[in-house]
């Protein structure tokens, strides 16, 4: 199935520079000055759970908010 609209999101926010863009202009500030931007890091698209069932996601990144790692 072609769908043309899931991977032009998934190539767009894959670029690290656009999706901090969009969390800093489109996020509530309440949010945003506790996230450190600059830790934002790309991460897999497919998990496993403990009972190995996969799923799957579009874009997932990690950054540090507050002190912690999310």
């Amino acid at each position: 199935m072609n769908k043309p609209h899931d991977h032009l999101f998934k190539s767009t926010f894959s670029d690290k520079q656009i999706a901090r863009d969009y969390i800093q202009h489109f996020h509530p500030s309440q949010l945003t000055s506790h996230l450190d931007l600059n830790s934002l890091e790309l991460s897999a698209t497919s998990y496993v759970d403990s009972e190995l069932k996969e799923s799957l996601s579009d874009v997932v990144y990690f950054c540090k908010y507050g002190e912690e790692d999310f």
